[in-house]
């Protein structure tokens, strides 16, 4: 029995370090958005690809002042910057 959980806790730990770094291979960053912008992508692309990341919580964006700035001079739109702080689509018009 105790052979049996050894290697069920071996297995676990063997197993986790690789599903923790595939959900961090798949966390967009500031830098995904800029190559995104850079290979000519529209907003609408950009923006879709955002929300539909936020959904699974894999959204690892820089806001701060200096990154801002860094995403404006590689001519990132203020709409995609708006998305890139608060992610959540607007609320349905009445």
């Amino acid at each position: 029995m105790k052979r049996r959980t050894f290697l069920f806790a071996a297995l676990f730990l063997l197993i986790l370090p690789a599903t923790w770094s595939q959900q961090l291979g798949k966390r967009i960053t500031n830098k995904d958005v800029i190559d995104m912008v850079g290979l000519g992508l529209s907003d609408d692309i950009i923006i879709t690809k955002i929300r539909s990341a936020a959904a699974g919580g894999t959204l690892q964006f820089d806001t701060s002042v200096d990154s801002l700035k860094e995403l404006k001079a590689a001519k990132v739109s203020d709409e995609v910057i708006k998305v890139m702080i608060n992610p959540a689509p607007p609320p349905p018009r009445s």
